[in-house]
């Protein structure tokens, strides 16, 4: 027999729809004809479904063709459409009663189906618009969920579970000044998922953040720059209460920040390793006349090193020695003219970066490279000058203003639009703030500069200078860090 005289093959995927079979049309002269014979069930489910049919045809040689698939769209029994809810759609741990509440037309048929064994409903069947009682049981185990199909309608029925939580025992959590890592296991029930979260930026969860049922979470933390701190790591898994990890870090107790200058008439840096008068520790050549100096440990050796910001880049480098930038030049983007550059450990790892003061907007970066500002707040008047440092001691360095116009300063423990935290009078008009940690105890407070004189006060409240350092020249403008 020629394959021009065999019938094609026929199946379908479609549970409303049956092959009757292949009749072959009267042979003749030219190609062989066949006509397919399906059934299709009427269609009560009040919507519109998809059906479909796929023919395979002979092949003379090992190799068939591809088989051809034909779709096609029915729509519902003439006269009848289907509105379908579950009354309420979400249950608790021990269960309850609900509601199918079902709307059609006199006469159109509905069914019920896809009940799992923990959700008992009747009747599975009926006609006309109809509310149907059903019964969710009490759940032993973890959350779960079912799609029942409701009068064509697919609901989905949620149910709150009982999970548990364990925490196995976790490493790094009391960590040195310069930092580490550490991590624990999660475990809770098959179905239960959890999630971890940091209580502080400079706490960064690596990974495992989220998961189950069992997985691990990791952690690093950064060098401290501060005081010595802590922070938790919170667990949490539906229906249990939540779990912590307490991670701690030592003090960084290496000295306190000292003075320095820069001197834009010649290019010089003139760094002071001690609060006192005196000549410079040391000095050396880094920049031009219209410079603008800054400070920072940007490498997170915790050693302060100087920086210049030239035609709105970034110059840094990583020793107080003359030379080239350790860092390439970079520029935030969007720099305007006018923008004064800024240097704080704004996530708390130990690391100094960058950031700009605009006309009352603080524009932070939290790397050394070129890029948009990863933080932008609101804060102070746009004839304020900008201060920032670790007021409150937690590693982390926030924002803050000096209004010269009447020797005001308003600090933020945090890096977010909102009043000051702390706010008092200290200075004179028109002095030149400054900010370090003079007595090592992990807190920045603040200071002025009055030609060619420092007023450092230990503490961030009104009151008398703790210290008085006749250093620089009156033109100068100050730098301030842990050099060495």
């Amino acid at each position: 027999m020629s394959v021009c005289d065999a019938l094609p093959t026929v199946s379908t995927g479609s549970t409303f729809v049956t092959i009757v079979g292949v009749v072959p049309r009267t042979a003749g002269p030219g190609p062989s004809f066949a006509d397919i014979i399906i059934n299709v069930s009427p269609n009560n489910t009040g919507a519109n479904r998809t059906g479909s049919v796929t023919v395979t045809l002979p092949s003379e040689t090992s190799t068939s063709p591809p088989p051809t698939t034909f779709t096609f769209t029915q729509g519902p029994a003439s006269g009848c459409t289907y509105t379908a809810t579950a009354v309420p759609a979400s249950f608790p741990v021990a269960g309850g009663t609900g509601q199918f509440q079902i709307t059609t037309g006199a006469g159109c048929t509905w069914t019920i189906t896809g009940l799992p064994t923990w959700i008992s409903a009747s009747p599975l069947s009926g006609s006309g618009s109809s509310t149907v009682n059903f019964t969710v049981a009490a759940n032993t185990g973890a959350p779960r969920s079912a799609t029942v199909t409701v009068a064509g309608q697919n609901i989905t029925i949620t149910q709150a579970g009982t999970c548990t939580l364990t925490l196995g025992t976790a490493t790094g959590t009391s960590l040195p000044v310069t930092g580490g890592t550490g991590s624990f296991t999660v475990t809770t029930l098959a179905g239960c998922t959890y999630t971890a979260t940091s209580s502080a930026p400079w706490l960064v969860i690596t990974g495992g953040a989220s998961g189950g049922p069992t997985g691990t979470v990791t952690f690093s933390v950064g060098r401290n720059s501060g005081a010595a701190r802590s922070a938790t790591i919170t667990v949490t898994a539906p229906g249990v209460p939540a779990q912590t990890v307490t991670v701690s870090q030592a003090p960084d107790l290496a000295g306190p920040d000292t003075v320095g200058m820069f001197r834009s008439s010649n290019g010089f840096f003139y760094l002071r390793f001690s609060n006192t008068s005196g000549n410079a520790d040391t000095d050396f050549f880094y920049g031009t006349a219209g410079d603008v100096p800054l400070s920072g440990d940007w490498d997170a050796d915790g050693v302060t090193t100087i920086g210049i910001f030239r035609n709105g880049q970034f110059f840094l480098r990583n020793s107080n020695t003359a030379g080239f930038a350790d860092v390439p030049a970079f520029a935030i983007s969007g720099t305007q003219p006018g923008d004064i550059p800024l240097a704080g450990d704004w996530d708390g790892n130990g690391s100094t970066t960058v950031g700009l003061f605009r006309a009352g907007v603080f524009l932070l970066r939290n790397s050394n490279t070129a890029g948009p500002a990863d933080v932008v707040i609101n804060y102070a008047l746009p004839t304020d000058t900008p201060i920032v440092g670790d007021w409150d001691g937690d590693g982390v360095t926030t924002i803050g203003l000096f209004r010269a116009s009447v020797a005001f300063f308003g600090l933020r423990n945090s890096n977010t639009a909102g009043p000051a935290d702390l706010q008092f009078f200290f200075g004179a008009p028109n002095d030149v703030p400054v900010a370090g940690d003079w007595d090592n105890d992990g807190v920045t407070t603040i200071g002025v500069f009055r030609a060619g004189t420092f007023f450092l006060r230990n503490s961030n409240t009104a009151g008398v200078a703790n210290l008085t350092v006749n250093y620089g020249l009156a033109t100068d403008r100050p730098v301030i860090g842990r050099w060495q």
